[in-house]
C-alpha cells in the first residue's frame, strides 16, 4: 500500500486498469506510422481504407501479445510483408515492438522453431510482393533481422534479470543460513554459560554440604544444632542434585566438562607456551572482587583468541594482557603478522568462535571488539567484576537484521536507476526536442499547402486583399537551395507554398511575389530548380 492511501484503494485501481490502459497506449503507438502515412497525402489521393484498414489487425495483435505473443508477432509480420515498402515500412515499428515484448515473456519449449517459421514465412510473402529484383536481396537480409534481433535482445535482458534476481535470492538464503548458525552458536554459548554456573555453584554447594557434615559430627554442638546441620547438609546435597538435573538438560552434549573448574589464565598461557606458542602474559592488578562468571568469561576469551591466533597466524608472537581494575576486567589478546611457519598449539577451542564470545560478553553487560591490528589481529573485552542481573529483553537471542540483503539490493537498484537516468536522460531529452522540432516542422509544412486550383485563380495585378482568402495560413520557410536561389522580381516580396499534402513526394513549390500591395509574378518551381 502507498503511505498516502491507507485503505489501499488507489493501487488496486491502478493495478486493475493498467493492463487495459497499457494496451490502448501500445495500440496508439503501433498504429501511429500507418495513420500518419495515410494522412500525409494529397486530399485527392486520400483513401479511407488505408487509414482504417491497419487499425483492426493492430488491435488483434495487441489483444494477443500477452497470452499469444507469437501470434501477435505473426500478425505484424504479415502486415509488413504485404506492404509495398517492405521490409522498412509502416509496420516495421509494430514488428520490432511486438517481437521485443514477446522475447521478454517465458517462451514455449519450441519457441525457436516458431520464430524461424515466422521469419521464413514473412520473408517469402515479402518476396512475393517485391516488384524489383534488387528488393529481393534487401528483403531476405533485413526481414529476418527485424524479427529476430528484438526477440533475442529481450530474451537476453530477461535471462540477465533472472540471473540477477537469482543471485540476490541466493544471498538471502545464505544470510538466513548464517543467521541460523549464529543463533545456534549463541544458544550453545548460553548452554556453556549454564554449565559454567553449574560447575561454580556446584563446587560452592559441595563445600557447604561438607562443612555442614563436619558440624553435624562435631562433639561440641548440642543435639538440636547437630540435627540442623544435618538438615543443611541434606538440603545442600538436594540443591546440588537439582542443579545437576537442570543444567544437564541445557548442556549441548550432556558430557562432563573437559577442563578444570578453577583453571586460570596463567595455566592456559603456560600450556600454550609449553606447546611451542610464542605467547607472553602481562597482568596488572589483583582479582580481588571478580565474580566467578566474569573470571570464566575472561578465561574463555583468552582461550578462543589463542586458538584463533595459532590457527590463522601460526608462528606469530602473541601478547595476552589482563588488567584487573576496581569495577571491571580488561582482557586484550594481540597477535602479530603471520610468520612463515610455526608449530601447532595443541589447544582446543571452545568450538563457538567470536560469535559465542560476543553473546557471553553481552549477557554479562560487557563489550567485545575484534578486528585487524597492525598486520595481525586484536581481541579486546571489558567485563564487569559483578555482572548486573539480566532482564528479559537482554536475555532474548540477538539476531542480525534479516533484511540486510534486501537493503543492499535496494541500494544497488537505486544506483542502477540513477545510472539509467544519466545514460538515458540525455538521449530522451534530445529525442523529445527533436520530436517537438519535427512536429512543428510538419505542422508548418502541412499548413502551407496551396491547392493547385487556388493557385490557378491568382493572377498578376490582383491586390493582396483579393489573394489573401486563397492563400494558406502558413507559408513555406525551409526552402531547397535551388528554390531559394531563384531570382526575385525587383522590389518584390515573395511567398512560397507547397503544392501537395504528400510530404514524401517531390512536389512543386508555388511562389507568389507582391510589390506595392499587388501581385507581380506567380511561378511554379519544380524540384530540379527550373521554373514554369
Amino acid at each position: 500500500m502507498w503511505p498516502w492511501q491507507p485503505g489501499g484503494g488507489r493501487p488496486d485501481i491502478v493495478r486493475r486498469c493498467w493492463p487495459a490502459a497499457s494496451a490502448v497506449l501500445l495500440w496508439c503507438l503501433l498504429v501511429a506510422p500507418p495513420t500518419l502515412t495515410a494522412l500525409a497525402v494529397d486530399p485527392a489521393d486520400f483513401r479511407w481504407w488505408e487509414l482504417v484498414g491497419p487499425m483492426l489487425p493492430m488491435a488483434a495483435a495487441v489483444a494477443l501479445h500477452r497470452r499469444r505473443p507469437l501470434a501477435a508477432v505473426g500478425v505484424a509480420v504479415l502486415l509488413s510483408a504485404v506492404d509495398p515498402w517492405s521490409p522498412i515500412d509502416r509496420f516495421t515499428l509494430a514488428v520490432v515492438v511486438l517481437a521485443y515484448l514477446a522475447g521478454g515473456r517465458p517462451s514455449p519449449p519450441r519457441a525457436l522453431w516458431w520464430w524461424t517459421a515466422i521469419a521464413v514465412s514473412g520473408t517469402l510473402v515479402a518476396l512475393g510482393f517485391s516488384a524489383e529484383r534488387w528488393q529481393w536481396f534487401y528483403t531476405v537480409t533485413v526481414t529476418p533481422v527485424l524479427i529476430a534481433f528484438p526477440w533475442l535482445a529481450a530474451r537476453y535482458l530477461r535471462q540477465r534479470r533472472d540471473l540477477m534476481l537469482g543471485g540476490w535470492e541466493l544471498a538471502r538464503n545464505l544470510e538466513r543460513e548464517q543467521a541460523v548458525v549464529a543463533d545456534r552458536t549463541r544458544l550453545l554459548e548460553r548452554s556453556r554459560i549454564a554449565q559454567d554456573m553449574h560447575d561454580s555453584l556446584g563446587h560452592e554447594l559441595s563445600l557447604i554440604a561438607l562443612r555442614a557434615a563436619a558440624l553435624e559430627l562435631g562433639p561440641d554442638l548440642p543435639a538440636g544444632r547437630q540435627a540442623d546441620a544435618g538438615e543443611l547438609r541434606v538440603a545442600a546435597g538436594e540443591a546440588t542434585k537439582r542443579l545437576q538435573e537442570i543444567i544437564g538438560v541445557l548442556r549441548a552434549d550432556g558430557g562432563a566438562p573437559v577442563e578444570p573448574v578453577n583453571a586460570s589464565i596463567e595455566d592456559l598461557v603456560a600450556r600454550a607456551a609449553a606447546s611451542g606458542v610464542l605467547v607472553e602474559l602481562r597482568r596488572t592488578g589483583e582479582p580481588l572482587d571478580v565474580a566467578p562468571l566474569t573470571g570464566r568469561t575472561a578465561y574463555r576469551i583468552v582461550q578462543e583468541s589463542l586458538t584463533n591466533a595459532t590457527k590463522h597466524a601460526p608462528g606469530a608472537e602473541i601478547t595476552v594482557q589482563v588488567g584487573y581494575r576496581a569495577a571491571d576486567v580488561l582482557v586484550t589478546v594481540v597477535n602479530g603478522a603471520v610468520a612463515p611457519a610455526g608449530p601447532p598449539s595443541g589447544l582446543a577451542g571452545g568450538g563457538h568462535g567470536l560469535a559465542g564470545l560476543r553473546e557471553r560478553v553481552r549477557l554479562l553487560g560487557g563489550t567485545l571488539a575484534a578486528g585487524p591490528h597492525d598486520g595481525g589481529f586484536r581481541v579486546a573485552a571489558t567485563l564487569p567484576n559483578r555482572p548486573a542481573p539480566i532482564d528479559a529483553a537482554a536475555a532474548r537471542p540477538h539476531t542480525e537484521p534479516a533484511a540486510e540483503t534486501d537493503a543492499r539490493q535496494t541500494r544497488a537498484a537505486r544506483r542502477a536507476r540513477r545510472g539509467s537516468i544519466v545514460v538515458l536522460g540525455l538521449p530522451v531529452a534530445v529525442g523529445v526536442v527533436l520530436a517537438a522540432t519535427v512536429a512543428g516542422f510538419l505542422f508548418q509544412m502541412l499548413n502551407s499547402v496551396l491547392p493547385p486550383a487556388d493557385f490557378a485563380r491568382i493572377e498578376v495585378g490582383q491586390t493582396a486583399a483579393e489573394t489573401d482568402p486563397l492563400l494558406p495560413a502558413q507559408e513555406l520557410t525551409e526552402l531547397p537551395g535551388n528554390v531559394r536561389d531563384r531570382p526575385v522580381p525587383p522590389g518584390a516580396g515573395c511567398h512560397y507554398y507547397l503544392s501537395t499534402h504528400n510530404l514524401l513526394a517531390d512536389a512543386d513549390v508555388y511562389r507568389v511575389c507582391l510589390a506595392g500591395n499587388r501581385v507581380v509574378s506567380t511561378d511554379v518551381l519544380t524540384p530540379d530548380g527550373r521554373g514554369e
